[in-house]
């Protein structure tokens, strides 16, 4: 992140930050007795932050997702190691969004 020029908050930062954003990164694996040799890799990238209704400022949500991309696959055992490539290009893919939003020069200000 810090090498695409995007700050990485420590917590009292987010906390402070408007809508305390936050990127959650989740991977899990599930396999069957039947099949020991496959196994489900589920990874999701998330950005969570607060945010309110705009048709009523009133109701807000903690932590809600406002980005995601995630993937649901199956492979063999040995294809395990992926799951670090594909992380990878889960986080290459919010990191191009986030720049397509905020462009360098914006962000230089904060």
């Amino acid at each position: 992140m810090q090498k695409a020029g995007i700050g990485v908050l420590t917590d009292l930062e987010r906390e402070a930050t408007p809508g305390g954003p936050l990127l959650s990164i989740t991977v899990a694996t599930a396999t069957q007795a039947q099949f020991p040799h496959l196994y489900a890799l589920s990874i999701v990238v998330a950005c969570h932050q607060n945010a309110v209704l705009e048709r009523d400022l009133s109701i807000g949500a903690e932590k809600a997702s406002t980005w995601s991309v995630s993937v649901l696959d199956l492979v063999d055992r040995q294809q395990l190691g992926t799951a670090r490539e594909r992380v990878t290009q889960l986080v290459d893919r919010f990191i191009n969004a986030y720049l397509a939003v905020h462009p360098k020069q914006e962000r230089s200000r904060h």
